[in-house]
């Protein structure tokens, strides 16, 4: 298991995450992502155990009821980032448990979550697609990149390029669950992916919002002026984080492309993305 201290060790990681028009390369002593940030290490720090092969009372899938609602307790003392990654690992096991016949999924899903509960990583969810006009369906959009697809299948993995909205605490986890927000019909089987890949995969690029007021300093950028009660306030900045934009990857050695593609509220985007990802199941599902 990870302290608070090994966890907000683990976010200088080389993350691309931007926050008002600054890139923030030091999140735990930024004046802002740090309070949600400092949120999520005083969780691990709460529910920490040192033996070897501990692993957090948080993160366990319950095997009846009874353990599912001992739970409920645990996780209403817990932040919201550990929320988000026990709702990706049961997300996982039950898509893992709607497709028996399709074991080699299931075994990848399986060994995914194992791997994250003994690491004691957090996950967060990238659902929802920037959409471009909801009239027509993903492959008709005049903007490819309005839902998340497979531009790419190799032997190690897939290149998957797009955007995905809303992320709660995307620049404070580890791992992206990256799952489509809609049934994909015959012909969108590029659309109907689910992956997972590291928040620092070079490509991937978030830009984080934040509501919370912030003092009105003159000659001092937004992102780096004290928040006003930010105890009160983690929640609102753990969830500030809207925007992910998944795009090319290209050879390793050629500079991504630079491009404007939508705008979403006071969040915009026009990165490029990565790489490998680790499939989990690309089907269409009905």
């Amino acid at each position: 298991m990870l302290t608070g201290e090994q966890y907000r060790a683990s976010l200088d990681d080389g993350r691309a995450t931007y926050f008002e028009g600054e890139r923030i390369d030091d999140i735990p002593n930024h004046p802002i992502l740090g309070v949600a940030c400092n949120v999520a290490a005083d969780c691990y720090d709460r529910f920490y155990a040192p033996e070897a092969d501990a692993r957090s009372p948080l993160m366990g899938t319950p095997k009846s009821a009874q353990e599912l609602k001992d739970r409920i307790p645990l996780l209403h003392n817990a932040d919201m980032l550990a929320h988000v990654t026990y709702s990706s690992i049961m997300t996982l096991i039950t898509a893992a448990g709607r497709m028996p016949d399709m074991p080699v999924y299931n075994a990848r899903i399986m060994a995914y979550v194992e791997e994250m509960q003994a690491k004691d990583l957090r996950i967060t969810q990238c659902i929802t697609d920037a959409k471009g006009d909801r009239s027509l369906p993903p492959g008709k959009q005049p903007d490819p990149d309005s839902y998340c697809r497979v531009v790419e299948r190799r032997a190690d993995g897939v290149v998957i390029r797009g955007a995905k909205l809303h992320i709660t605490g995307a620049s404070l986890g580890h791992e992206l669950l990256t799952i489509p927000a809609k049934s994909m019909k015959p012909g969108e089987e590029d659309y109907a992916i689910a992956c997972c890949m590291r928040v620092n995969a070079p490509g991937v690029k978030i830009v984080n919002t934040s509501y919370a007021p912030v003092m009105p300093i003159p000659g001092i950028s937004r992102s780096r002026r004290p928040i006003i009660a930010p105890r009160a306030l983690s929640y609102s900045t753990m969830t500030s984080c809207p925007m992910n934009v998944f795009s090319w990857m290209g050879k390793s050695n050629t500079p991504p492309p630079s491009r404007t593609h939508w705008a979403c509220g006071n969040a915009w985007a026009a990165w490029p993305f990565w790489p490998t990802a680790r499939t989990f199941w690309s089907a269409t599902r009905n």
